[in-house]
This record gives structure tokens, sequence and C-alpha cells, in this order.
């Protein structure tokens, strides 16, 4: 190696304890300018896990990546260093055992007497473990970062959720305070419905029982025209046979008058007769005379009852057609008694199913009542739980915000952190 520089442009600064001291302590190969091995210390060696013995001839691509060995950036670092451009750099290279390598290494183009390139000499330092160490703590970085960003996204989505839910708790409380408010007054109106369906039960209770009295008193009323209908039969079955009598009498008196005619005739015979006998006949005319006064009294007598049982008759035939049309309004009655007897038992039933159905409300106004006191209750309850619920949300949003501000000092922290590190 020695050699080699020494006669290469005259680089005497490179002999001696330079030298010995650049090729104890660091880890030094040479190439010829198209990438040929000239020569490895025994640290790159050691290094690089290569038999000093194969490596010298070898080509500098044997170190690197598969990848990049055909590359034209690897052309290009080898053109750039024949045209006399040092390169400095920290990069990946691959052992002999085909481990990788992390090596900070300068390239040094070195000139010949004729000005161009002779040789390359590349002078290098493991630092494996402080680039293994880079990286991890790159990723490190880079996870709490990508922790860090989601943990700030989280918490602000989450303080979204949790004031959206605040906002939800007071509009649900503000909500559940309106419905407590028409709840007790839908209370309030249950009772005054239970009041008023309790009243219409007692109204229609005492409805049924005097429609109840009235069906009874229908039936009553039914039962006196009847009554009274047989006892009008029966006066026109008397009047009916003291007209027949009455009749009677006329044909008696009739013949009581014609009776009194044929006497008149005979007084009047005997007194025409009495007179021819002169005095013997006197006594004789004065009976005739009597029988005629008699027979005349008879006569006016009969005329006189004839005349009276004439009025009996007017007053038996009057009393007939009176009883007569006393039954007919009696059996009027009668069916209009029975027509309201019927219409009493239909609004007897009507009233009765009114009484059920009354019923049936107050005890569902009974129910309502009980279900909205229920209801009323719950919604307290509920109040009270959104109130607690709204309270905790808030609770949460002050922990969500400090826990955001943590998020985004711990994301600034770790992106100077990260830029410290890589500068």
């Amino acid at each position: 190696m020695r050699t080699m520089l020494s006669g290469a442009g005259g680089l005497a600064a490179w002999s001696g304890p330079v030298l010995d001291g650049v090729l104890q302590s660091q880890a030094v190969i040479a190439f010829t300018p198209e990438g040929e091995v000239l020569y490895a210390n025994a640290l790159f060696c050691a290094a690089m896990r290569v038999d000093p013995g194969a490596i010298v001839g070898a080509h500098h691509r044997q170190f690197m990546p598969p990848a990049l060995r055909e590359s034209a950036d690897y052309a290009a670092f080898w053109a750039r260093l024949r045209a006399g451009q040092g390169q400095t750099a920290t990069v990946e290279r691959l052992r002999g055992d085909g481990r990788p390598i992390w090596l900070s290494c300068s390239y040094m183009p070195i000139h010949g007497p004729s000005g161009s390139v002779d040789l390359v000499v590349k002078i290098a330092v493991d630092v494996t473990a402080a680039e293994e160490q880079r990286r991890a703590l790159e990723r490190v970085t880079s996870a709490v970062q990508v922790s860090a960003a989601g943990v700030d996204t989280n918490a602000r989505a989450l303080l979204q959720a949790v004031e959206r839910q605040v906002e939800a708790s007071h509009s649900e409380a503000a909500a559940v305070a309106q419905v407590t408010s028409t709840l007790s007054e839908l209370r309030q109106t249950s009772q005054q419905a239970l009041e008023q369906s309790q009243g219409m039960l007692r109204a229609a209770d005492r409805a049924h029982e005097a429609s109840t009295h009235g069906v009874e008193t229908v039936q009553q009323v039914i039962a006196g025209m009847a009554a009274i209908r047989q006892r009008v039969e029966v006066i026109q079955e008397k009047i009916l046979a003291l007209s027949d009598q009455t009749q009677q009498i006329g044909d008696i008196i009739s013949t009581v008058n014609e009776i009194a005619e044929q006497s008149k005739l005979l007084a009047l015979n005997a007194s025409i007769e009495a007179a021819r006998a002169g005095d013997s006949g006197k006594s004789f005319s004065v009976v005739a005379k009597e029988m005629r006064d008699l027979a005349e009294q008879s006569k006016q007598a009969t005329r006189q009852v004839r005349g009276l049982l004439g009025g009996i008759r007017e007053a038996t035939g009057a009393a007939v057609v009176a009883t007569e049309d006393g039954i007919a309004k009696v059996d009027d009655g009668q069916k209009l008694a029975q027509s309201s007897g019927r219409l009493m038992a239909e609004l007897g039933e009507v009233i009765e199913q009114s009484v059920d159905a009354g019923r049936l409300i107050a005890n569902a106004s009974r129910q309502q009542g009980l279900g909205v006191s229920q209801v009323a209750d719950a919604m307290v309850s509920i109040d009270h739980a959104l109130r607690a619920s709204a309270q905790g949300a808030e609770a949460v949003q002050r922990v969500v915000t400090e826990l955001a501000h943590i998020a985004e000092g711990l994301q600034r922290g770790v992106d100077g952190g990260g830029a410290r590190a890589a500068a």
C-alpha cells in the first residue's frame, strides 16, 4: 500500500507514521479506477468477513446489494470517481457471509504523475450498530408519530363525538323536560277525565235505576189500564143490561098506556050507559068518571115515564158510547203503555250498556292515570340520568380535550426529535 501511494503523484504525506496510523486504525481498501480490488488491510477484511488473499482482484460490486450492482446509479458512482470526484457517504454493503453491514466511508481518487486517476482509496468505519439504532429509532419514531397522529385524530374525533353527545344530552334533557311538563298536564287531564267518567258513571247508574223504575211503573200502568178496561167492560155490560131493562119497561109502559086508553074508553062507555040509566046510573056514572080520571092520570104518568125512559135510553146510549170510547181509549193507552214499556226496556238496555261503557271508561281512565304517573316517574328518572350523563360527557369532554393537547404536544415533540435525529 505504501508503494502504491508513493508512486501516485508524490503523495509523500501518506508515507511514514501517518499511513501506518491510518492502516492500523481504519478499514482501508484500494481499487483501480475500474473498481477492482488492489489492496485491503486486515481491519477491512475482518469487518467484511473476507479472506485477504481472495479479495485482491475481485470487483467492488461483490460488496453491493444485488439490486444495485447493475444500476445506473452504481455506474455513475464509478464514473464520478474516475473523474476525480471524491465520495463520502454512509452506505449499505454486503459482507462475505451475505449479511448487511453499514459503513461510513470516504472514497478518495488518487491522481498519478500524468494527472489521471490511478487509484481509489476507501477508508471506512463500521457503523452498523449505530445505523441499526438509528433505523430502529426511525421506526419507533415513525410508529410514535403514527400513534400520536392516530391518538390526535381519534382524540379530536372523540372530542367531536363527545361534544355532539353533550349537545345531544342537553337537547334530550330539554326534550325530556318538555315531555315531563306535558305528562304533568296529561296527568291532571287524566285525573279530570277520571273524575268526569266517575261522575258520568254515577249519572248512568242513576239513569239505569230510573229506567228500571220507569219500566216497573209502565208495567204497573199497563196492569192498571187492563184493570180499568175490565171495569169499563163490566160497566158497559151493566149499562147494556140497564138499556135492555129500560126497553122492557118502555114496553110495559106502552102496555099500561094502551090499558089506560082502553080503560078511558070503557069509562066513557060506562058514563054513556049511566046517563041512559037515569038516576039509577048516577053512582055508576061517578065510578066511570073516576075510572076515566084514573085512566087519564095513568096515561099522563105513562107519558112522563116514557119521557124519563127516553132520557134513560139516551143516557144509557151515551154511556154505552162513552164506555166503548173509554175501552178504545184504554186500549190505545194500553198500547201506548206497552210501547212505552218496550221503549223504557230498550232505554234501560242502552243505559245499562252506557253504564258498562262508563265503567270501562272509568277503568281505562284510572289505568291511563296510573300509566301516565308511571311514565312521568320514569321520565323524571330519565331526566336525572340524562343530567348525570351530560355531566359525565362534559367531564369526558374535558379529559379528551386534555388528551388532544397531550397528543398534539407528543406529535410536535416526536417531529422535533426526529428532525434532530436525522440531522
